[in-house]
Formats: structure tokens, sequence, C-alpha cells
């Protein structure tokens, strides 16, 4: 079975040459540089494609496009080459799912097809590093190729998410020149085409997804980047009217109905808003409002707004990226600049404080009081004070409205407090705290070597968590000191060799006990340690010490406080542990949402990173008790 282009096989042919029109123009060197490589690109494709075939379990009715008749040395012949090389490849990777498909529509049978196309593709496109042009431009051929597919949507998603990579590649920094050496050649091409993608998107049924898939890949989305911003503005017109772009002199509320709003188009379009930023080309807020209320799109909102804080703190504010979400640390007078600070540099009228207001009041207005308080803590910079006081009060009020129901009268002074708080210290985390960020989750062996050095310098007391997956094992294990957390993707680390190595010299050495760290601090920690050494590991020795130096952090806290610690605190929760000794409870939303999903919601980081955080924040107060008793 073969799949239909929603045009010829010129496709990417034609939008390649634009896109490299630029570059190839009196330059002998840089010409021949291209047509080597597309030529490599298209043997690359040609292998994978063949793999594909071979595989199948039936005869292919597909041609393979033969590479005897491309004229090396002619940019059209090769770029001709490759666009048809592509459409077969990808005709033969279709025919390999629906084969591996149709054997069974069990979850098992689905996730071996899965794996199957991945290991087919690694073999046959494997990339090296941002530097290898041949792999960087056959993915950027196939992707722009799938884009425009029209038929069998999962499969090609599938083909897509599997040939794309999630990691980015390059760095997202503004393109300022095209004779800029400080650019590959790839990732200009890359952004291009995605340009003229962007605009066909407008006129012919394409892939959206595809395209956001494409353009994390290569990086190339900037808030400074007009003619881009231009082009994902015009996409956002298409797909949810003119009312949501500054290009619309009338600046009509009536055209912004959200009525006939594609929700499959619609999210991958808020995508590539949050990570393009067309800022100066839409109405932010509006789009935010449309999205959260009518379309029930929260999450892509929530990125919007992150997307907006970045692009007016990035350049503004040494601290960019840091006041998002908070935990504060104990005693701790070394402040960074205040909340009041930073709004009073940014003026209190920018983009960001348009967007996270619009997403706080939409929360507000449909009585989601919980989601409320949460975007209103998070966003406490942008929002400001009277947000936060007001989504508080509403989300206790609606709390002790349900606990009232329950006869829990015991939890209505605990809310109360909480109100009490929010008007006493304004935002939570930054009143005698040092603001941390919030920590994204590891899965690179070189992010988790730079992260673990980080950790070390941070303080000699770690605080440790993990949660589950669905297997034995650990899904994500927490680190924090009081002022710097880390998470870290164990299925991800433990799956392949190097990985397994970064696993030994920095969580087998902190377990160990042969780090500088003085303390190890885990919570009821048994069977997180038991799961530890479950955990996956790619090699004969496993990453995780025999003898582990962690120290369970509910004895201590019996020996401190007996009333609470009763039998030894054998059935002592964190969360109340964290309010009798630091004054707040833990949230415990997360504790049961799916800890192997990737990627985490920004709930279940903020959730682990404060557990691990809990940890060691509570040792140090015994600590700073017992010391200064």
């Amino acid at each position: 079975m073969t799949s239909k282009l929603a045009t010829d096989d010129s496709l990417v042919c034609d939008i390649l040459r634009s896109s490299l029109q630029r570059h190839v123009d009196n330059n002998d060197h840089q010409n021949t540089f291209i047509i080597d490589t597309l030529n490599q690109s298209s043997n690359l494709i040609q292998r994978l494609g063949s793999e594909a075939l071979s595989i199948a379990e039936q005869p292919s009715t597909i041609e393979q496009s033969s590479l005897a008749d491309c004229d090396e040395n002619d940019l059209s012949s090769s770029l001709s080459t490759l666009s048809t090389q592509s459409l077969s490849t990808c005709q033969s990777l279709l025919l390999l799912v629906n084969q591996l498909n149709s054997r069974s529509k069990s979850k098992k049978t689905s996730g071996d097809s899965w794996r199957t196309l991945q290991s087919v593709i690694d073999r046959s496109i494997c990339i090296k590093n941002n530097e290898d042009s041949t792999a960087l431009f056959a993915i950027l051929s196939l992707g722009m190729t799938l884009s425009h597919m029209n038929a069998e949507t999962a499969c090609t998603k599938m083909i897509a998410s599997a040939i794309i990579p999630q990691s980015p590649l390059f760095e997202r920094d503004q393109i300022v020149s095209y004779s800029d050496d400080t650019h590959p050649l790839v990732k200009l091409v890359a952004r291009d085409s995605i340009i003229v993608m962007l605009r066909r998107a407008v006129e012919y049924s394409i892939d959206l997804q595809t395209i956001v898939k494409i353009e994390n890949a290569f990086g190339v989305g900037s808030d400074q980047d007009n003619e881009l911003g231009i082009a994902v503005a015009n996409v956002v017109q298409d797909i949810f009217g003119k009312g949501y772009c500054s290009s619309d002199p009338n600046n009509n509320d009536d055209e912004m109905s959200s009525e006939g709003i594609s929700k499959e188009r619609a999210s991958p379009a808020l995508a590539l808003v949050a990570q393009c930023r067309p800022f100066p080309h839409i109405h932010a807020d509006k789009l935010i409002r449309v999205a959260a209320a009518d379309l029930d799109l929260w999450y892509s909102a929530e990125l919007v707004v992150d997307a907006s804080i970045a692009s007016v703190t990035s350049d503004k504010i040494s601290t960019a990226g840091k006041m998002a979400t908070c935990y504060p640390k104990i005693d701790s007078s070394d402040l960074i600049p205040s909340t009041q600070a930073i709004d009073s540099r940014l003026g209190d009228e920018t983009i960001a404080h348009l967007a996270a207001r619009a997403l706080i009041d939409t929360a507000l207005d449909l009585r989601l009081y919980r989601r409320a308080d949460l975007f209103a803590s998070k966003f406490y910079s942008f929002g400001g004070p009277e947000r936060y006081a007001e989504a508080r009060f509403m989300h206790a009020c609606d709390t002790i409205t349900k606990v009232v129901k329950r006869r829990q009268p015991q939890i209505i002074d605990k809310q109360v407090m909480r109100i009490d708080d929010s008007v006493d210290d304004g935002s939570p985390g930054n009143v005698n705290g040092k603001c941390q960020p919030l920590p994204d989750l590891i899965s690179e062996a070189a992010d988790l070597a730079k992260e673990f050095n980080s950790l070390l310098q941070s303080g000699d007391t770690v605080g440790f968590d993990c949660e589950w997956g669905d297997d034995n094992g650990v899904a994500v294990l927490q680190l924090s000191t009081c002022s710097y957390s880390i998470l870290i993707d164990i299925p991800a680390l433990g799956s392949n060799s190097e990985g397994c190595n970064i696993l030994t010299a920095t969580v087998g050495t902190l377990f160990a006990g042969l780090t500088d760290t003085r303390y190890l601090i885990g919570f009821g920690c048994k069977e997180d340690i038991k799961r530890l050494r479950d955990s996956p590991c790619s090699r004969p020795v496993h990453w995780f010490p025999h003898n582990s130096a962690a120290q369970d952090l509910r004895p201590l806290i019996a020996e401190v406080s007996p009333s609470l610690g009763i039998k030894g605190g054998q059935h002592l929760g964190l969360s109340r542990s964290t309010e009798t000794f630091l004054g707040k409870q833990l949230d415990k939303a997360e504790q049961c949402s799916d800890w192997m999903a990737r990627p985490l919601s920004v709930e279940q980081r903020e959730y682990a990173a404060l557990d691990a955080w809990s940890c060691a924040a509570i040792h140090t107060k015994i600590i700073e008790k017992r010391y200064n008793s």
C-alpha cells in the first residue's frame, strides 16, 4: 500500500531550490559542497528505503529511484534526485509500518513496530553531530516530504517522529546574516524551507506537526526573525482568524469566534508560536484565551506564556528563566532581583504581562480555581499580587466547600493559612529565599555530567527521591541541595553504555559515598534504593552500588520531634513533615501521574524537584536547630 502526495515528487526539489538560491550564487566552492552533500544525502535516503523494503514481508510494488542517471555536477539534477528518492523512501517506510501494524492492534505490537522502525532508521541515518550535513539534509528532505503526505496520517506522524530528532540539534539563536559563517548551511536552508512550507500551509493541506518537529530540531525560530514571524502569523490567521493577528487594521473582535477552528491544526500552530515567538505580529493574549477556554489546549497556552516571558527577559535581565518557578532557600539573604524589581525594569504592559494575565483570568472565569492558583503562582512576576491573592482565595474557598461536604473541617484551617500567607508574603518562594530555576529532565550523558558537577558545588547536603515507572525500576531520579535541583531520566540513560558510564560516575559515586557530599538524604527511601538497583542497565555490572550511603530522614525527625515521629516516623508523610519544619505543605496532586511520559509536564517537574528539595531543606533545618541549641 502506498501513499499519495498532495503534490508531485518535485516538492522537495522546489523548496530546496528556493531555499538554496541565496547560497549558491557566485561561489563555486560552496556550489560544489552543496552538490556533493545533496548527492550523499540521496545515497543515505536510498539506503534507508532499501533497508525498509528488505524487512517488509511481502514484495513491494514501490520502485526505488536510481542514482545512476544523476549528473553529479549539476545542482538541479541533484535536487531532483533527492526529491524523487525522498518520495520513494517515504512510501517504502509507509509500506513497512502498515505491514508491521497489520499483525495486531495490541499495544505490544505497536511498540514492536516503533522499535523496528527506529532501528531501521538508525542503521541508515546516524547523526554523529550537528556538523554532519549529509545526514541533516537527508532528515530535512524526508521531513519536508512527510509534511506533504495526506494519507495514513497516524503512520506518517510515526515515521516523522522516528526520523526527526526530538532534541534540538542547534542552539536557538538569531540568524543575523546569511554570510555569517557561525551558522551551518543546513540550518540556514532549514529556516528558509520552513518559511516556504508555512506559506504553502495557508493554501494547501500540510501537516503542521511535522513542521513543528523540523523547526524544533534545527532551532531556527527567533523573536527577532521578522520574515519567519510573519509566516507563522499568517498560519495563525488562517487557522484562528484575522482578529488574532496585529496585521488586522480594525482589530475586530467579531472575527474571533472559535467556531470552525480545528483543534488538530490549532495545537501545532500554538507550538510554532511558542517556538518562533512571532509576538509583534499576533495578539498573544487573545490567542491564549481561545486556546484555553474554547479549545481546552491549556498546556499549549501555557507554553505561549512561557515563550512570551522569555522574549521580554532574555536580553534584559540576567536571571531570565529563573523566575518562573521558585523554591525558597532556608535563611538566605542573598536574593536575586525581586519580582517587583523585575516588573519595574520591564514595565507592566509587556507581551509577557498581557499573556500571563490572560491565562490566569481565563482560568478564573471558568472557575478552574486550582489551575488559576497554579498559574498565578508560577507567573507571579507578570500576573501580579492581586491575581495571585484572588486565585489563592478562590481555590481555598472551593476546597473548603468540598471538605465541608466531606466533613473534614481540619483542612479548613490549612486553607485559611494559605490565604494569609499569600497576603502577608506576596510571592511564594521569594521571601527570605533565593529563586531556583525549574530543572529540565536530563537524558543525555554530557548534560548529566555538567549538571551533577553544579549540584555538588551548590551544597554538601543532597536530598533525593524517585518516581517509579510501570516496571520495577525508577522513571525519574531527583537530586537537590537547598539551592540547586536536577532531574535524571534513568530509563534513557540506562539504555546505552555511555549513559551507564555517566550514571556510574555521578549517581553511583554519590550513593557509594565517594563524593564530598556530607549528607545524602531520602524519605522512607528503602524501596527507592531497591528500585534504583533494579533500574535499566545495558552492561553486565550495574551502575548503582551494592551498598548505599543514603540516610532516611524519618528517624531523625522522630528523634527531634517525638510527637510527630511516632514509631520511628514509619507512618509519617513528607508533606506533613514539610508543613511542620518549613511552614508549607507539598501539593501531592502529581504523585500518581504517568512518570514514564515524555516530556514531563511543568507540574510533574515542579513536584519532583520539590520532593527532593524538601528532604535537603528539612535536614538542613534540623541540623541548624541542633547547632543553635
